[in-house]
């Protein structure tokens, strides 16, 4: 627009097309970025409303409990990958919402004070601890999306040992997607 100084606001030009035409991919972006919102609203939701279901499932899904199940292969491998979604998720759950350390008048930490507000449902309402969480919405809702289809994948591989080889074409590409995704939670 810049280059086509007036033109790129005239409707005589295609310019002004170009230019105008070019924000519809934003608007439709942001019916995305609501969907990721929701989902990781969602899935918020679901571990804050029963925590200990949550950890159950982490514990569930723990690579250790793989050899006592007499799950295939491939519901193994999902486990693993669920394993470390919940693992990730709960930590960066934590990096969100843990309580601030200060020194009190006598020099010690005051983290114990802190966490009697942590069990307090309050607590998990202030905004400014959800602001940090919702940063992460779209890798999150991207996380959950390939665990998803992973879980998918391996109930046809299950069924159709021929698909067996998508399953593990998929869960190659995504590996390296997760990690990164992973690694952006951290900072």
């Amino acid at each position: 627009i810049q280059v086509f100084a007036g033109y790129g606001y005239m409707a005589e030009y295609d310019v002004e097309r170009f230019h105008r035409d070019s924000f519809g991919a934003l608007i439709y972006e942001g019916t995305s970025q609501i969907q990721a919102l929701m989902a990781m609203k969602d899935f918020v939701k679901f571990t804050m409303k029963n925590p200990s279901k949550f950890v159950q499932s982490l514990v569930a899904a723990h690579p250790l409990s793989n050899f006592l199940d007499s799950d295939s292969e491939y519901q193994r491998s999902v486990k693993g990958v669920s394993y470390e979604f919940r693992k990730q998720f709960a930590t960066l759950m934590m990096r969100c919402f843990t309580p601030e350390t200060r020194l009190s008048e006598n020099g010690f930490k005051a983290t114990i004070l802190q966490l009697n507000r942590v069990f307090k449902k309050e607590y998990w309402q202030e905004a400014d601890r959800f602001d940090k969480l919702m940063t992460h919405a779209e890798t999150i809702c991207q996380a959950l999306a390939y665990k998803e289809t992973l879980t998918v994948l391996a109930k046809h591989a299950n069924k159709d040992k021929t698909r067996g080889v998508l399953y593990y074409k998929y869960l190659k590409l995504v590996t390296p997607r997760l990690a990164g995704i992973y690694s952006s939670w951290e900072l």
